[in-house]
């Protein structure tokens, strides 16, 4: 376990130098994930926090489509990580995550569907905008480097939320990103 929180630390640190150079198109170095163990990777990483507050982590797979896509690995890792620590953070009495994958032959969609309180209306419109937060620690800028990775790699991020139904974030990756 020293191993994987020495690594997430070096990851991290990636990410401050990622937040700095935020105005700047990033430097993708795209290689085969597989998306599926690359969600499983994640959720080991949360799975004590989200224990912790009662949250019930499950991912699965819509059909036996290979989930294998082209991205890079650091930065999809940092867009699954930052929506499935809000999720958690968001059920702090508990609940449930689901993510689902459902693969086709040229893109990835992935839900991430909490039962949380749901974001309000008046909130939901500026939740990718830098700076932006409804919580008491964080600078707001985990969503708008989600949605700014996701579109460099020609991908589209959306959420639905409905106050107290929960919230989810779909996420759409083509298998091979368009690189600009």
């Amino acid at each position: 376990i020293t191993t994987t929180i020495k690594e997430e630390i070096q990851r991290l640190n990636r990410l401050v130098s990622d937040f700095l150079s935020y105005g700047r198109p990033a430097r993708l170095k795209p290689r085969e994930l597989d998306a599926q163990v690359l969600i499983e990777e994640v959720g080991a990483l949360v799975k004590a926090q989200a224990e912790q507050q009662g949250v019930q982590v499950s991912i699965a797979s819509t059909n036996d489509s290979d989930t294998r896509f082209q991205a890079d690995y650091e930065q999809i890792k940092t867009c699954f990580s930052n929506l499935m620590i809000n999720a958690i953070q968001a059920m702090p009495e508990g609940g449930a995550l689901n993510i689902t994958l459902h693969p086709n032959s040229a893109h990835l969609r992935i839900e991430f569907a909490d039962n949380g309180p749901g974001i309000a209306a008046e909130n939901l419109e500026q939740i990718f905008e830098p700076y932006y937060s409804t919580k008491e620690t964080g600078i707001g800028l985990g969503l708008p480097l989600t949605k700014k990775i996701i579109e460099e790699h020609g991908g589209q991020i959306s959420v639905a939320s409905e106050a107290g139904q929960g919230t989810t974030f779909t996420v759409t990756l083509p298998r091979e990103p368009a690189l600009g």
